[in-house]
Parts: structure tokens; sequence; C-alpha cells
């Protein structure tokens, strides 16, 4: 099973260091790592940093989604794991996740999330659910109700193919790449939320 990466980061820098750190910490090291940015001059040199061999791909002009079309494209990994530019990912997560994702069933896995405030102190201020849940086109509203499962990218696994083949959906939607990705993978099969992060 191959494993990538897409780090999506668009005229905010801030936190990317950060991110680059946490990919070069991964305890299952990614099979690939693509960037997608509006200045790959800017961006480079924080992977290099870190040693991450990365892809930096200069798409300056791509909406969200369509920047999430275009990793379908590219990447050639069985799943993809965005990362946001401002986010990080803990050192086992991809460890942890390919066990699930082995099993082929899901179109797309969600892990909880830990939030961090201004001090870089843990916050509580959203309770995720404590407990697994699969969510398929019945039970969704019913389960969004009590939690929406559908943000947070940097907290997806997706299937690549779900990105292929739904890319011209994607490069023509004007909403968050979560929900929209999210609502395609219902479309095509069954989600798996797990609260472990």
């Amino acid at each position: 099973m191959k494993l990538t990466v897409a780090v999506v980061a668009y005229g905010r820098y801030r936190y990317l260091d950060e991110a680059a750190a946490s990919i070069a910490k991964q305890t299952r090291p990614p099979d690939e790592v693509l960037v997608f940015t509006d200045n790959r001059e800017a961006v480079r040199p924080i992977f290099q940093k870190h040693s991450v061999d990365a892809e930096i791909l200069q798409e300056p002009d791509l909406t969200y989604c369509a920047t999430y079309s275009r990793i379908g494209e590219v990447a050639s990994g069985d799943y993809v794991m965005p990362l946001e530019d401002d986010d990080v990912f803990k050192p086992e997560k991809l460890e942890r996740l390919e066990p699930v994702l082995r099993e082929g069933r899901w179109t797309l896995v969600k892990h909880a999330a830990d939030f961090i405030d201004a001090d870089s102190k843990l916050t509580t201020w959203i309770q995720q659910p404590k407990e697994p849940a699969v969510i398929t086109r019945e039970n969704a509203w019913q389960l969004y109700r009590r939690f929406s499962y559908h943000i947070w990218p940097s907290t997806f696994a997706v299937k690549t193919d779900l990105l292929k083949r739904h890319g011209e959906i994607l490069k023509r939607m004007l909403l968050h790449a979560d929900f929209a990705i999210f609502t395609l993978a219902l479309k095509d099969g069954e989600v798996l939320y797990q609260p472990e992060n």
C-alpha cells in the first residue's frame, strides 16, 4: 500500500515549518509527498530543511476544491492524507492509519484531532465523538446533527481513486474542499470515523 501526503500551502507559510517537521517525524514514512503552492521558492527550503523529499507543484490559480482534483491527478498513493499548512500530524499517524486503510473498505477515514490555543496549549473547545462510527448515506444526517464529521481535511485519509473519479466535479465546486470530499465519499461508499487522533 502506498500513502501520499498532500500539503496545501497557498499564501500563508507561518506554520509550514511545523507541518514539514511533522512529516519528517512519521514512524511510517509516506511513500510520496506532494506540495501544492503559489510560491515554490518560499516552500522548497522549508521541506529541504527537514529532509522531506517533496514534489512541489506551483499551482497558483486553483480553487481549493480544484487543488484536490489536481492531487487526484498527480498522486500515486492508494490513499491521500491532506495536510493543511497550519496543521501538523502526530508522529504515528500514518502507522496507525495504514492497517485500517489496508482493509480497502473505506472511501474516506476521518479521525479526531487535538486543538491548541494561541499559546499552543491543548483546548477542548470542540467536543469530538468518543466512539467510532460508520457513516453512510442513510445515517449521515442523523450523525451530522450530533457532530460535523465533514470538517478539517488534515484529519482525512481519502482514496486517491475518489479524487480522480470526481476530479471534474471538484474543479467546478466553489465549496470548502472538506465538505465536497466528504459528500463525494458518501456517494461512493462508507466513511469511517475513528476517535483516536
